[in-house]
């Protein structure tokens, strides 16, 4: 039979909203220091209203869209006997964090043969390839660490620190 060869394309954007509204740093004072006012403990925070917004890490570390893109190609045919088909496929994602993205390769080849009424053969194979480039799983840690603390240590803690070691600890959280 005739080979028949398609192409398919495409663009889209993915949106991930916030799962709900965090508390900002004046917020999450108060919420701790009546938490240890219940546990019979003293207020760590003396002036939460003092704190203002501080940090929205949901905000600094997550955007709302990421751009994905995909790619294909296909073939098919054969005769009465004989039939084969193979596709290739790209897919890349951004990340919906400030770094990183998402790249899938595959591919298909088929065979398969009639060799009588009643028996066939026929070979497939699907190669894959994956890449998470510099991907981070982020999302437990954007919606648990505190508002207090800033994303970056102090400039002057900051000298002679690699890439990595600039951001602040949280004290307040086990994250980081």
């Amino acid at each position: 039979g005739k080979t028949t060869f398609s192409v398919d394309n495409s663009y889209g954007i993915q949106s991930f909203d916030k799962p709900f509204d965090m508390a900002n740093a004046s917020e999450y004072a108060s919420i701790m220091n009546q938490s240890l006012i219940n546990g019979g403990l003293s207020e760590r925070f003396a002036d939460p209203a003092s704190m203002g917004k501080g940090t929205n890490w949901w905000g600094a570390g997550v955007n709302s869209t990421a751009p994905q893109q995909s790619f294909s190609f296909q073939m098919s045919g054969g005769d009465s006997k004989t039939r084969y088909s193979a596709s290739l496929n790209y897919y890349d994602q951004e990340s919906f964090y400030n770094s990183g993205n998402w790249k899938r390769f595959t591919g298909r080849l088929s065979v398969d043969w009639d060799l009588s009424e009643k028996v066939g053969a026929g070979v497939m194979v699907n190669p894959r390839r994956e890449a998470w480039d510099n991907t981070p799983s982020w999302y437990q840690d954007y919606m648990l660490i505190d508002p207090i603390t800033p994303i970056f240590r102090p400039a002057a803690e900051q000298v002679g620190l690699n890439e990595y070691s600039i951001y602040q600890r949280s004290y307040y959280t086990y994250v980081w």
